[in-house]
Formats: C-alpha cells, structure tokens, sequence
C-alpha cells in the first residue's frame, strides 16, 4: 500500500491556544478535511486508523 493513497495518512496537528486541541484530517478528493477536532478535557474517540482515545491536555504539560 502506498502511503500517497491512504486517506488516514493525513496530518493530525496540535494547537496549543486557547486551549490543547488536536485535529485530525483525512484525505477527501485530493484535499485534506478535518475528520475530529478534540479539546483538552474531553477524552475523544478517533477511529481511523485504528481506535484512540485521547485528550489532547495529557498531551502537554502543566504551565507554571
């Protein structure tokens, strides 16, 4: 399988303000959509590739 052609091989990125939050895309007719967006004290369920729960403030560590 090439990775060019998987459409779970798509960026997932991190944003730290206003709060942790990840984004989860996935490959739609050649362009990148957001797929699940989850936010710090939230567990969310991303199911593609493969099953992961998480929430993103365990992501990062506590400011001080």
């Amino acid at each position: 399988m090439s990775v060019a052609h998987d459409p779970h091989y798509g960026p997932w990125t991190t944003e730290l303000e206003p709060v942790p939050t990840l984004v989860v895309c996935e490959l739609q007719d050649g362009r990148y959509v957001e797929r699940t967006v989850a936010e710090a004290g939230r567990t969310t369920l991303v199911e593609k590739p493969f099953p992961l729960e998480v929430d993103p403030a365990a992501l990062v560590s506590p400011r001080t």
